[in-house]
Formats: C-alpha cells, sequence, structure tokens
C-alpha cells in the first residue's frame, strides 16, 4: 500500500517516507564502499599472490627461471605502466564504466591464467590482468569519494578502502602458499573469478555512474537537503566546495 493509499484511508504510515529514502540511499552508499574495497583487494592481491606457487608452476608449465620471473614482473609493469591512462580514462568516459571493464578484464584474465597450459599463456593472462588492474585500481577510491558525502563517513569509508588494500597486499604470500598446498597453484589466479564475478554484478547493480567534474555536487546537495529539512530556506542558492565567484543560479529546488 502506497503512502497516498494509506492517507486515504486513515492507514498511518508505519515507516514515514523520508526515512525509507534515507535507509535506501546508505544501503547504496555502502555497497558501493563493498564494491570498491573487493576491487582494490583483488588488485593489490595479485601482485603478490603467485609468488609462493612459482615452483609448482615451474614443475607444471616448465618455465626457467626468467620465464617465472616474468610471471611475477609481467603484472606489476603492465599495471603501473597504464595506471595513469586508466584514470584518465575515467575521467573521460566514466569511473563505472571504466571499474567495470577493467574488473571484467581481470577476472577473464584470471581465469584465462587458470586454465593456462603453456607458459606463453600464464605470461600473457598475467598481463592481462595487469591491464585490467591499471584500468580498474584508479577507479575505486573516486567512485568511493563520489559515493560518500564529506564528513566521518568518507573518513570511515577511506580507512576501510585503504586497510582493506593493506590487508591484500599483506595476505597475498599466505592465500597463495595455501591455495597451492591444499588444492593447486592454479587457484592462486582462479580465487579472483568468483570475487571479481560478485564486484562486477555488485557494482552494476549500485554504482552511479560519474565523470571528472560532478564530485563537488556533494556539497551542494547536502546543504540543500539541510536547509529543506530545517525549512530554513528552502530556495537558497549554495555554491560547490572549492568555488569562488558569483552565484549563477539557485540550486536547491
Amino acid at each position: 500500500m502506497t503512502h497516498v493509499q494509506r492517507a486515504a484511508l486513515g492507514t498511518p504510515d508505519l515507516v514515514p517516507p523520508a526515512a525509507g529514502r534515507a535507509d535506501g540511499a546508505g544501503q547504496r552508499m555502502w555497497a558501493v564502499v563493498l564494491a570498491a574495497c573487493a576491487g582494490q583487494f583483488l588488485v593489490v592481491l595479485d601482485i603478490s599472490v603467485v609468488n609462493t606457487a612459482l615452483p609448482s608452476i615451474r614443475a607444471d608449465l616448465g618455465l626457467s627461471a626468467a620465464g617465472l620471473q616474468w610471471v611475477v614482473n609481467a603484472y606489476s609493469i603492465v599495471l603501473a605502466g597504464f595506471m595513469l591512462l586508466g584514470g584518465r580514462a575515467g575521467d573521460l568516459y566514466g569511473r563505472k564504466r571504466m571499474f567495470l571493464l577493467g574488473l571484467g578484464v581481470f577476472t577473464v584474465a584470471s581465469l584465462a591464467g587458470g586454465l593456462a597450459q603453456e607458459g606463453w599463456q600464464l605470461l600473457t593472462a598475467r598481463a592481462g590482468q595487469g591491464l585490467g588492474a591499471a584500468v580498474l585500481a584508479p577507479s575505486t577510491l573516486t567512485l568511493l569519494t563520489s559515493a560518500v558525502p564529506e564528513g566521518p563517513a568518507r573518513a570511515r569509508a577511506i580507512a576501510t578502502w585503504t586497510a582493506v588494500g593493506a590487508g591484500g597486499g599483506a595476505a597475498g604470500g599466505l592465500v597463495g602458499g595455501v591455495l597451492t598446498e591444499a588444492l593447486s597453484w592454479r587457484w592462486t589466479l582462479l580465487v579472483n573469478v568468483p570475487i571479481g564475478a560478485a564486484a562486477v554484478v555488485l557494482g552494476a547493480w549500485w554504482l552511479v555512474e560519474s565523470r571528472a567534474g560532478s564530485g563537488a555536487g556533494w556539497t551542494c546537495r547536502a546543504r540543500c537537503s539541510s536547509r529543506r529539512a530545517s525549512r530554513r530556506s528552502p530556495t537558497a542558492s549554495c555554491r560547490p566546495s572549492g568555488t569562488a565567484g558569483p552565484l549563477p543560479r539557485p540550486c536547491c529546488p
């Protein structure tokens, strides 16, 4: 039963409409934080997750010592080389689009690496992982800061993102060793597939597209919402943070 129907029948609302909207916005905000943290965790984890699996990879695929070094370096070099390009692509084409594209490439490359039957296939997959991570990584933090308004909530979200990234780096060797010992070296790459697929679904459902220059709206929207709630000045003009000069138009409807 809708709010209008309840009013017509004289039935009180159990939950005020504004409270329901606030709950939905809070759920969306923390779903964005979860997706961004999952992406960051995968990017940092795969820098070191294969290190403890190198002896098993050598025995299975017959790679030389130089080839094993490239299993590690192919990911890191491509990630570092294309990260600036990935960040710029997010500014131009949208952070959500680049997040999903990078995560999709990373997940498919992880699957290809886990199923590799030749050394060159594994090296190509690791380079593909690095390319996907270079597109993915810059978008995680920008999506998070765009979704969470300034204040304690954003501080908590950034702290969570930072801790998850640090945890991924610290856990890489441990996770790789456990997976290699319990299952196979292939699972050091295949473990990314279910996590990446879940993050793609979550991101496609909850993320909102943003581009460079669109993040300043949070200050304006938050201030306008506050003024409407307090009934002080529902048509007041407000200025996005970091700007100066005359206000071109009222932003509070």
